[in-house]
C-alpha cells in the first residue's frame, strides 16, 4: 500500500517541485545518487532568457567556442559559456538539455545531513535546549 501511495504522489505531483521533498521526508535520498543527469531546458544559444518571468532578461548562453555571445547584452544579464572552453557546461543536447557537469558522480550522504536544514544559530541563543541538526557545525 505505501508503494502505491509513493507512487501516486510522484504521478499527481511529478512537475510541482515537491518529489525532492518527499524522498527526504520517506529518507530514500540514496535513490538521488542514482538518477540519471538530464540537464536543464534552454531555449537556444545567444538569445536572451527571462529566467523569473519579470520581463527582464536574465542569462544569456552562448558558445563557449567565442569569446562573447555574437548578440549586444545589456548590463546585469549572465553570460554564460557553453562547450568550447568552458569547465562549468559541457554539452548541448540535440533537444536543447544543457548537460551540466554530467561527469561529476551523484552522492548522497545518509547521516542526517541532507535530511535536515540547519537550526538557525538566533534559535539556539534563545533556546538554551535547542541543540544543532547533525551534520551541521555550531
Amino acid at each position: 500500500m505505501l508503494l502505491e501511495i509513493r507512487r501516486e504522489r510522484q504521478v499527481e505531483l511529478a512537475l510541482e517541485g515537491f518529489r525532492f521533498n518527499d524522498l527526504k521526508r520517506w529518507k530514500l535520498g540514496p535513490l538521488m545518487a542514482n538518477l540519471p543527469w538530464t540537464g536543464i531546458y534552454i531555449p537556444a544559444l545567444d538569445k536572451l532568457i527571462d529566467i523569473d518571468h519579470n520581463g527582464t532578461p536574465d542569462v544569456v548562453f552562448y558558445d563557449g567556442s567565442k569569446s562573447a555571445p555574437s548578440i549586444t547584452v545589456p548590463a546585469g544579464v549572465a553570460k554564460v559559456a557553453i562547450g568550447g572552453k568552458s569547465t562549468n557546461f559541457q554539452t548541448m543536447t540535440s533537444d536543447n538539455h544543457l548537460e551540466w557537469f554530467k561527469a561529476v558522480k551523484r552522492t548522497w550522504d545518509d547521516n542526517g545531513k541532507q535530511y535536515l536544514y540547519p537550526i538557525p544559530s538566533a534559535a539556539i541563543v534563545l533556546n538554551s535546549n535547542l541543540t544543532q541538526n547533525p551534520g551541521w557545525s555550531k
